[in-house]
């Protein structure tokens, strides 16, 4: 049988899926997934986003998991959500208004 601290340190773990656009996630991995591991370190989180090229079915965005207690987990989502809001799309990519919506969303898996 699990001892009460035990328990509660499960019961307090949470895990969250939320999607990051493709044009956006070198800027969360970093260079040689510097800034990942970085937020990792910072939060206590743990922290892992799918490969390239594994997308979200019919989208062109790709799946952060996330798990940690809430404030670690808060905590990662509020720099991810900072780096989709200030990350510049690539050159070749045409700014749409889907584009600049999307860096106002943040969009959870449920």
């Amino acid at each position: 049988m699990a001892s009460p601290k035990r328990k509660d340190s499960i019961s307090s773990q949470v895990t969250i899926k939320i999607l990051i656009p493709s044009f956006t996630v070198g800027a969360v991995i970093g260079k040689g997934g510097e800034v990942i591991k970085a937020m990792k370190k910072e939060s206590g989180a743990h922290i892992r986003v799918s490969q390239n090229g594994k997308y979200y079915p019919t989208t062109n965005e790709r799946i952060a998991f996330i798990s940690g207690t809430n404030e670690q987990v808060h905590q990662v989502i509020c720099e991810i959500n900072e780096k989709i809001r200030n990350d510049k799309p690539p050159e070749n990519k045409k700014i749409s208004l889907d584009l600049k919506e999307r860096k106002t969303q943040m969009k959870l898996i449920i």
